[in-house]
């Protein structure tokens, strides 16, 4: 009588967390309000409400959040849709509906329309993608590509 039970249910876990090291060294970490991995050594985890933190090797950090999320563990590769939040601890952040993240290769990847916010203004485009510096010796680089708007927020004197 068992036939109807989905595979994989009885792993479904609460508050899981994923922490591994990225190639160029920074720690990272993945926490999620459940998890739910395909298998007893999964290769594919769905994520509901994942947030991860990636800590940079000069020092700042990039925490994202979404509604939901697919680890697919082997590859190192993270997906995140719905709701995508990515903030930089240097101020600057990027909101968008799906972020593909690949850890081995120290990069993100948001093929749909983007708003970024920083120091400088508010940036709107068509896709965006980032990567890491190589061991510490340059920091990351994000790219706008696609339909870029950029609007300067004018520098208040005196605050």
């Amino acid at each position: 009588g068992g036939e109807l039970v989905p595979r994989g249910a009885g792993l479904s876990r609460d508050n899981p967390r994923v922490a591994g090291v990225t190639e160029q060294g920074g720690p990272f970490a993945i926490r999620a309000d459940w998890a739910l991995p395909d298998s007893a050594m999964p290769r594919l985890i769905d994520l509901e409400r994942p947030k991860g933190e990636i800590e940079m090797k000069d020092g700042r950090t990039i925490a994202v959040i979404a509604d939901s999320g697919r680890m697919r563990r082997e590859q190192k590769i993270l997906v995140l849709k719905g709701g995508v939040v990515l903030d930089t601890s240097d101020g600057y952040r990027v909101e968008t509906e799906l972020i593909e993240i690949d850890f081995a290769a120290n990069t993100a990847n948001g093929p749909g329309p983007v708003t970024g916010t920083g120091p400088l203004g508010e940036i709107q485009a068509g896709s965006f993608r980032a990567i890491a510096g190589k061991d510490g010796e340059r920091n990351g680089q994000i790219w706008f590509e696609n339909r870029v708007r950029l609007v300067f927020i004018p520098v208040k004197g005196g605050d």
